[in-house]
């Protein structure tokens, strides 16, 4: 059921939290943001309490955080 989850999180919630996120300006701050934000998603999916930290769980899924995704829309967008 996490595989699932987990799925339908990397190709639908994932790509709406980081549209065009490689279009604006985005410093630590916003980006710990939007970090703490798609764990929290996570969190609230797998029914776990919002007091647990978010980086194990999003290790244990296989989902890969919001720097690693900057990184590879940012050089798509220079290959294109």
């Amino acid at each position: 059921m996490s595989d699932t989850k987990s799925d339908v999180f990397r190709f639908i919630c994932q790509p709406t939290l980081l549209y065009d996120i490689d279009a604006i300006n985005v410093n630590i701050n916003m980006m710990k943001k939007i970090e703490n934000t798609q764990g929290g998603i996570m969190r609230r999916v797998c029914g776990i309490s919002k007091r647990s930290h978010h980086t194990q769980l999003l290790q244990a899924l296989n989902i890969s955080s919001v720097n690693n995704m900057k990184s590879i829309t940012s050089l798509y967008t220079q290959i294109c």
